[in-house]
């Protein structure tokens, strides 16, 4: 936010840089030639830095689970459930980088997550689409909101509860990013899936399955804090 004294300080410039989103209340004002800049906390907020692993969060009617304390100012963070409607992965390949899910997740979908935290509080961060037998042919890309790799959701998993939610009376399943294989080995059209019950399965690209999306954010944001996750109890309250 930029706000410029008028009259004879016309040629003054006060930039302001916020790094803890857009719940923060900032107000500039000139008074007597002298510039007051006033910052409002809201009192129900923390930084998302003092939140540890598997702890929830809300930002407006959703809710979001801590993955991980990354260090160097950055958190990674899971959507605590499926969006509300299932998508296909892609109608063709298993491939990431050209999926048709990457393109909402990146499009519509960060267009709505920086409403909520502000743009340049969202991370890029980079994603591994190595395949479940190790092939390597989709290498590695960059992207601001992705998906768990199966290495990400075996490093992540105690922190997701027990059972997950159905999505509008769906199974409940949500893509994982990871392929079962590419063109080289078996096949280039199966992508892993987590059940609703946590298990992994194998899908063709073209079904339908919920998303559940992954993404990193600058840990001065400020939250609201909703509890832990509950690993006993065989759901995850959101």
């Amino acid at each position: 936010m930029a706000t410029e004294r008028e009259g004879k300080c016309m040629e003054n410039e006060i930039k302001i840089i916020n790094r803890v989103g857009k719940s923060l209340d900032v107000k500039v004002n000139d008074m007597d030639g002298i510039i007051w800049v006033t910052v409002e906390f809201p009192r129900d907020r923390i930084r998302l830095s003092s939140l540890k692993a598997g702890d929830i969060f809300r930002m407006g009617e959703e809710g979001y689970i801590v993955l991980e304390q990354l260090g160097n100012g950055a958190a990674a963070v899971m959507a605590g459930d499926a969006l509300d409607e299932e998508m296909v992965f892609d109608p063709v390949c298993n491939n990431w980088k050209t999926s048709y899910i990457r393109r909402f997740l990146n499009g519509g979908y960060m267009g709505k997550l920086t409403e909520v935290f502000g743009e340049g509080n969202i991370i890029s961060h980079m994603v591994d689409l190595r395949s479940l037998d190790g092939l390597k042919d989709y290498g590695k890309c960059t992207d601001k909101v992705s998906l768990l790799s199966i290495r990400q959701y075996w490093q992540y998993r105690e922190y997701m509860g027990s059972g997950l939610h159905d999505v509008d009376g769906d199974d409940g399943s949500w893509w994982l990013v990871t392929p079962d294989s590419t063109l080289s080995g078996v096949g280039g059209s199966d992508m892993l899936y987590v059940g609703s019950m946590g298990d992994i399965g194998c899908a063709s690209c073209d079904f339908s399955k919920g998303i559940r999306p992954y993404f990193v954010l600058n840990d001065s944001v400020l939250v609201l804090p909703d509890g832990h996750v509950c690993i006993g109890n065989g759901a995850l309250d959101l």
